[in-house]
């Protein structure tokens, strides 16, 4: 399948790039991965997201080139949607007539594009992407490497989910042997958040409750970035 998607993308040279609203540490590092790839392959490309990049993933490489937009608008043959299960779930209008590219490492990821590309065994969408550039001969630079390794880390809870293994491991080697930065990624992800979502973490463990080894927290919170 990786080379049917690698086919599509010869054919065409204009690509909106997207993924599921509320984006999380995959969805933003995959999509700007990707994005640069595109580029060095010498596509036209741009990631639209219908919240655009929440702030703890602000720092990344190209972040600040990702539209915020409610309907994607311009002249692409082709929109690629990664992590994510249908083109409802990003929030975007524009993108039913397009032709559309999924890439997904859900296992329950949904066949509703023109091409897909699921692979459950991936460890994060962002490894797919890792194999998509390597298969195309485009080189990881220390800021695609980047992209991807926090992909990677924020995917698997710093490598604390069920089913990391040695193979996830030797991703993340390979992508710190391109140039990423281990402990500053792990810096500005879990020490980069803005005191207003502190003090919201604060009022909800104020809330919590436990009964063995049930634990909850109820009360109205407001969200913060």
């Amino acid at each position: 399948m990786l080379a049917q998607v690698l086919t599509e993308i010869e054919r065409r040279e204009r690509f909106v790039l997207t993924s599921h609203d509320r984006a999380d540490g995959d969805a933003v590092g995959s999509s700007l991965a990707c994005q640069e790839i595109l580029r060095r392959m010498g596509k036209h490309a741009e990631v639209v997201l219908r919240h655009g990049v929440p702030r703890v993933y602000q720092h990344l490489p190209f972040a600040a080139s990702v539209i915020q937009a409610e309907r994607v608008n311009g002249n692409f043959d082709a929109a690629i949607l990664l992590e994510c299960d249908s083109v409802q779930r990003t929030r975007l209008q524009g993108l039913e007539k397009q032709f559309l590219i999924n890439i997904d490492h859900h296992k329950s990821g949904r066949t509703f594009a023109h091409v897909n590309w699921i692979d459950p065994k991936a460890v994060a969408t962002a490894e797919m992407v890792y194999r998509m550039a390597r298969e195309a001969g485009v080189k990881i630079s220390p800021e695609i490497a980047t992209c991807l390794y926090t992909a990677v880390l924020t995917d698997t809870g710093a490598f604390m989910f069920e089913g990391t293994s040695e193979h996830t491991f030797e991703l993340a080697r390979e992508l710190v042997l391109a140039g990423a930065d281990p402990a500053r990624s792990a810096r500005h992800i879990y020490f980069g958040h803005s005191t207003a979502k502190l003090r919201l973490l604060g009022a909800a463990l104020s809330a919590l409750q436990r009964e063995g080894p049930l634990a909850w927290i109820w009360g109205i919170f407001p969200r913060v970035a």
